[in-house]
């Protein structure tokens, strides 16, 4: 990642219910220079308490001076191209019957149920790291166009796909353009 980053907009982290950012030295050092540089990253497709704490302490790792908040309804993250009002649980294909995906290290009945929008801001109160907890927009993504698959999720995983990219990109533009000359 290290020579990609500087040109990549939009890091997309799925199944991150593992570790992210790797020791807490090389790859945690690249992984905040990029989103500070106006990069952003997605996180998806993690479930339940045990991988969100996971989760939560790599993350800690890289920012250790920025809270993991939730993300509030008016966040123009949610109102960039489309204005996303409703947001709900996004299972993914192999979870549809039960609604939700139980995690492999479960910690209660109730684990893995009920949808988390989370994120990480920068100093301009710009969204850095969107985080889907409970839910799996990127299996939405593949299973968009099998008319199996619930056209609610779909729609609503797209959306927030689209609104991210679109929210993305000025400000990894003009973040990486400021100070230069044309």
């Amino acid at each position: 990642m290290q020579e990609a980053h500087a040109r990549l907009t939009l890091v997309d982290l799925r199944g991150s219910g593992g570790r992210v950012g790797g020791d807490g030295t090389g790859e945690t050092k690249v992984l905040r220079a990029y989103l500070l540089r106006g990069g952003f990253l997605m996180a998806d497709d993690l479930h339940g308490q045990y991988e969100w704490e996971v989760f939560a302490r790599t993350m800690h790792m890289t920012f250790p001076d920025r809270p993991i908040q939730d993300i509030a309804d008016d966040d123009s993250a949610f109102h960039t191209v489309y204005d996303i009002k409703d947001r709900y649980q996004v299972p993914g294909w192999a979870h549809l019957r039960l609604g939700y995906k139980r995690p492999i290290h479960q910690t209660g009945p109730d684990d893995g149920k009920g949808v988390h929008w989370r994120g990480i801001y920068d100093d301009k109160g710009r969204l850095m790291v969107a985080i889907s907890y409970n839910s799996d927009l990127g299996d939405a993504w593949e299973w968009a166009d099998d008319p199996r698959y619930p056209t609610e999720f779909a729609d609503l995983a797209v959306r927030l796909g689209v609104n991210y990219i679109v929210y993305a990109m000025p400000h990894y533009v003009f973040d990486r353009l400021k100070g230069w000359r044309l």
